[in-house]
């Protein structure tokens, strides 16, 4: 199996990063853009592309989420509709879908206790955690000319596990005796 590419910890930037695409794949680098909802003032002269991060709660159920699910299957529509109204300005429209990524404040706020998450990890395809680097490879190639011909699509970057993680269903009774007790 494929190792996974060097990572950092915590929320750093990484220090040293060895390539895997051509350090000037994006030609003048990424630039970070206001936007308007005024037309006039936006990116129709040359296009662009934009890359929403999502997540794969909207694809499933998953008890306890209905709230983050709904939010992201907002995002997962938008990034579709504005493709198709944008996208003839040049202008495309993705999403990426991390999933468990370690070292990550999303992590350490949903991962659970250790025991617990490792053996979600171990249920996942790849059986590992994912880590920034390779999310930021996964956004690259979103924003550079390699996915000239992709847009309104949503790339998930979760190892497989959005298909084998459990939906928590088993842990509802325990919810519903706690929140009786309120």
């Amino acid at each position: 199996m494929a190792q996974p590419p060097p990572d950092v910890e915590g929320d750093d930037c990484l220090p040293a990063y060895r390539h895997l695409f051509c350090p000037d794949l994006l030609r003048h680098g990424c630039h970070t853009v206001i936007a308007s909802r005024s037309l006039p003032r936006v990116l129709t002269d040359h296009g662009g592309v934009i890359v929403n991060i999502t997540a794969t709660l909207g694809n499933r159920g998953q008890a306890l989420q209905v709230h983050a699910g709904s939010a992201k299957a907002a995002v997962d529509a938008m990034t579709r509709h504005l493709a198709v109204e944008w996208g003839p300005q040049n202008i495309r429209v993705n999403s990426l879908a991390p999933g468990p990524i370690s070292g990550t404040e999303g992590l350490r706020r949903l991962g659970g206790p250790q025991a617990s998450l490792s053996t979600k990890v171990t249920a996942s395809p790849l059986q590992r955690l994912g880590n920034k680097t390779e999310i930021a490879h996964s956004v690259l190639y979103l924003a550079s000319p390699l996915a000239s011909y992709v847009t309104g699509a949503v790339l998930v970057a979760d190892g497989g596990a959005w298909l084998t993680f459990p939906n928590g269903v088993k842990g509802l009774p325990d919810f519903a005796s706690f929140s009786a007790k309120l």
